[in-house]
């Protein structure tokens, strides 16, 4: 199974165009191109038609077959349909992998899956699984995406600078490759848990601006994170106009792609920003919000940090008229509530 070269390459847009216009001028689609397609549109949160094509060629089997159920499923995590994509991945579980490349497919989607609904200790072992599969092969794609799982689920686990090295090696990969929007991806990866810790000082700042307006990542996924990332370090430094500004322009980006996850974090600085300006009724509407977007099974992290955290904004909000309460810390713990690149 050869993948499309623009869809290896990053340029998704591309890929899925070229791809259509073959396959409505009624040109037979190879198992490759296949693939290709169904992850193109599954990167660009085009859903509906990725599951629409699917139909079409489910007479695909084996590699092929697993291929196009975990960029299905990968899509419907990004949406938070969960139990579309778990149904897609049990399908995968089900198949007797033989060679290497299927089996790094079979890991990576549920380590994928396990990463998204916070089982951490369970999402590592089969990031490993994932790496010592796709080391396997022969092929760049796999190996970067299996080392960049490894970099999430490290840091996630506390061990940052592991997991930030494992980062800086997808990226490289990914180069090699030459897919510039994975190699984009995975460095912004890294320079926002940078932010988030604080590793960089103000560099970070500079960063995720320059990434912001930054044309070559066809990644929506990877620049909403910029953008919500970036608000926040705006707001801890009390410039709220500027962190208002990038949420306002970042918001119809988010609602676009359906991505639940995205709208949840949009509304938390959003949440966090109304606080800090002293707008507690405000606060406190962003926050039920939050919190009718949360599932309680998948989104244990996003509640453990709404309840940290909004406390005083819940108390705030409740005060009676002319008082004014400091405010305190962040609205969310970002480490455990970002979503991946």
């Amino acid at each position: 199974m050869e993948l499309q070269q623009d869809f290896l390459a990053g340029r998704y847009r591309e890929a899925a165009d070229l791809l259509l216009r073959k396959e409505e001028s009624n040109r037979k689609l190879s198992a490759g191109e296949f693939v290709s397609l169904l992850g193109a549109l599954s990167f660009l949160s085009r859903m509906e038609e990725a599951e629409d094509y699917f139909a079409i060629y489910k007479k695909w089997q084996g590699l092929s077959l697993l291929a196009a159920r975990f960029f299905l499923a990968i899509g419907w995590i990004r949406r938070s349909n969960y139990e579309t994509a778990r149904k897609l991945l049990a399908q995968n579980a089900a198949y007797r992998a033989r060679s290497p490349l299927e089996k790094f497919f079979q890991h990576q989607g549920e380590e994928f899956y396990l990463y998204y609904t916070g089982r951490t200790p369970a999402a590592l072992q089969e990031a490993e699984k994932s790496r010592r599969a796709a080391m396997a092969t022969k092929s760049l794609f796999a190996r970067a995406l299996a080392i960049d799982a490894l970099g999430h689920c490290h840091v996630v686990a506390g061990e940052i600078h592991k997991g930030l090295n494992y980062l800086t090696q997808a990226s490289q990969l990914a180069k090699r490759l030459g897919n510039t929007s994975s190699s984009g991806g995975f460095a912004i990866s890294r320079e926002l848990y940078e932010a988030e810790y604080g590793l960089t000082g103000d560099a970070a700042l500079s960063k995720l601006e320059q990434r912001l307006v930054s044309a070559g990542v066809q990644d929506y996924y990877s620049l909403s994170n910029v953008a919500i990332e970036l608000a926040r370090q705006y707001t801890l430094r009390g410039r709220f106009r500027e962190a208002s500004a990038v949420l306002e322009k970042a918001a119809p980006e988010i609602y676009t792609h359906q991505n639940r996850r995205h709208e949840i974090r949009l509304n938390l600085r959003l949440a966090e920003l109304a606080y800090r300006r002293g707008d507690f009724f405000q606060a406190r509407h962003f926050l039920w919000f939050v919190r009718r977007l949360l599932h309680a099974e998948t989104d244990a992290s996003f509640e453990l940090g709404r309840k940290s955290s909004s406390v005083s904004a819940f108390a705030a909000a409740s005060t009676s008229v002319g008082s004014s309460p400091a405010p305190s810390r962040p609205m969310s713990s970002p480490a455990r509530t970002r979503t991946r690149s």
